[in-house]
């Protein structure tokens, strides 16, 4: 075994501890939010704070990636995981969970580095195969924590999934100590003409438009309302876990298939095939208070996710310049969060106002934006 390998070995079991830390106790934030006392509204502000940290950050961590090194800030990403969690753990109520959860938004602004430290470790042509390979990663330890996550606060309580959480964390961190960092063409100093380069790339602008029409649903449904709306429906805990770990497991699939899909027709049609099949998931979730069927329908929506999301972000770093592309990647990520703040925010406030339903449809509008936006200019599929 090569020492490339083995470096990619000690960030793949990094990178997987990072997304167990960040989501085991994702599918019951929610339901342990209004049990400290939040109302529907407070708790998507809860939920919301995760992306507060991200669009603060991620361009920053992006430059100064580009700069100085991947590792490191990956490093602090995975720190702030485990004191994030840790900090959740020892709320006693809504606002300290805000604090929380704030931190772990930080957190995952890390994200950024991430991606682009784990794709050095693979040619220039092999981008989208290790795009391919991270996003697996990223979703089959999501599906692990969030299936788990319900059993064990189902079985035990909510807040054993913080500190367990706050453990994995710490074991990610000595992963990536261990780890040698390959040697990369690193940009100029002139922080705001690297932001300036990448925000004139109006590909990439119009991608991360996109993205945060997708983000927009994942966290103002999948990760917020959709599990308060199965439980009032009469799911339990170790059930509501379930129902998120099916969703992340069947965006392995559409992972998979994006990979065969973009040889087979161009990516504008992929991304709009898969804005299909969320909004008709989000439209089937309105109409029906049917457990079963909300589950099956789980499975598209996922499979629509899992495509969406690993043509975006194959489609950065093909648009990307060569010694930009922690910082084109912190510039997309902090776009697309801005979708992670609205989506449960507004979601909160129309759901407390009005009702779930017009969560969903609201939800429903926006991603077939993101849709029409995809296939308006199809994209090209090399630089």
């Amino acid at each position: 075994m090569n020492n490339n390998t083995k470096n990619l070995i000690y960030v793949s079991i990094g990178t997987c501890c990072f997304w167990l830390s960040l989501y085991l106790y994702v599918p019951i934030l929610p339901i342990h939010s209004t049990e400290l006392g939040a109302n529907l509204e407070v708790t998507g502000f809860i939920i919301a704070s995760y992306a507060l940290g991200q669009l603060l950050f991620r361009i920053p961590i992006g430059i100064l990636s580009d700069i100085f090194s991947r590792k490191i800030f990956t490093i602090i990403a995975f720190s702030l995981s485990s004191i994030g969690a840790l900090t959740l753990g020892l709320s006693e109520n809504p606002n300290q969970l805000l604090i929380g959860r704030s931190i772990t938004g930080i957190s995952a602004a890390g994200w950024v580095s991430l991606t682009v430290l784990f794709s050095t470790f693979f040619p220039e042509d092999k981008t989208q195969k290790s795009v391919t390979i991270l996003m697996i990663i990223n979703t089959m330890c999501v599906v692990i924590a969030t299936f788990f996550g319900g059993i064990l606060a189902e079985n035990y309580n909510n807040s054993i999934t913080f500190y367990i959480s706050f453990i994995i964390g710490i074991i990610g961190i000595l992963f990536l100590v261990i780890s040698k960092e390959p040697i990369f063409e690193k940009s100029s100093k002139n922080y705001l003409l690297s932001v300036k380069n990448v925000i004139k790339n109006k590909t990439i602008i119009r991608i991360s438009i996109i993205a945060i029409t997708l983000q927009f649903v994942v966290f103002g449904i999948n990760f917020g309302f959709l599990p308060i709306y199965v439980e009032s429906l009469g799911a339990s805990k170790s059930e509501v876990g379930f129902l998120t770990s099916m969703g992340m497991l069947s965006t392995v699939f559409g992972t998979l298939i994006s990979f065969y899909l973009q040889k087979k027709m161009n990516p504008s049609v992929c991304l709009f095939i898969s804005s299909l099949m969320i909004a008709g998931s989000l439209i089937i979730f309105s109409l029906s208070e049917n457990l079963l069927l909300i589950f099956i329908v789980q499975i598209f929506n996922g499979f629509g996710r899992g495509l969406m999301n690993t043509i975006l972000i194959s489609l950065t770093l093909i648009h990307a310049n060569k010694n930009l592309k922690a910082t084109t990647q912190g510039v997309y990520q902090a776009l697309y969060s801005i979708g992670m703040l609205l989506g449960p925010a507004i979601s909160g406030v129309l759901a407390q106002k009005y009702s779930l339903d017009y969560v969903f449809i609201f939800s429903t509008i926006i991603i077939g934006f993101g849709g029409v936006l995809s296939i308006i200019k199809p994209f090209n599929e090399k630089k």
